[in-house]
């Protein structure tokens, strides 16, 4: 498999996927088979378990995906660097501090509203920190910005398993 479209379509119902890894290796495997699919993720319930409700997984992205022949791995987006378009339009950021001390004693929101026109006129919504424009957002707690086509943490990982594999 190489893309996204080649795991939908190894994906059917009654697809077996072993559950190994879910925001940390799992001591003991789940087993887990395919019930339903749908164009944005797939059903899953866990039949040795006799569980039948199933959940949804949903597919993310392409870029946060890894898709192999033994299985795929699930990411979460990651931090990156601002590029230097983005650096200027930080270092530009409309700054008053008398309007903004006016702001802190009356409860206004001059500052707050001026900032907000200044990037989306920008087009950078998401460098205020506040909101998800095109898949990024700005962390101020680390000056970067997430990003869904920076793979991140892995979140989870399923094996391809055979149904002659699980019976033995």
């Amino acid at each position: 498999m190489k893309n996204l479209a080649d795991m939908k379509r190894e994906l059917q119902i009654g697809k077996r996927l072993m559950l190994v890894y879910r925001f940390k290796p799992l001591e003991t495997p789940i087993l887990k088979e395919v019930s339903n699919v749908q164009g944005n993720g797939i059903y899953l319930i866990t039949p040795d378990l006799g569980v039948v409700n199933p959940s949804f997984l949903a597919f993310p992205k392409a870029s946060l995906l890894e898709i192999t022949k033994e299985g795929i791995r699930f990411y979460d987006k990651g931090l990156r660097d601002l590029t230097p378009e983005e650096k200027t339009i930080r270092d530009n950021e409309p700054k008053n501090a008398e309007q903004e001390e006016r702001d802190a004693l009356s409860d206004g929101s001059v500052m707050y509203w001026t900032r907000r026109a200044y990037y989306r006129l920008c087009n950078a919504d998401y460098l205020m920190g506040h909101e998800t424009q095109r898949g990024m957002s700005y962390d101020y707690e680390t000056g970067k910005v997430w990003d869904e086509k920076v793979k991140g943490a892995l979140c989870l990982e399923y094996k391809f398993v055979n149904k002659e594999e699980v019976e033995k």
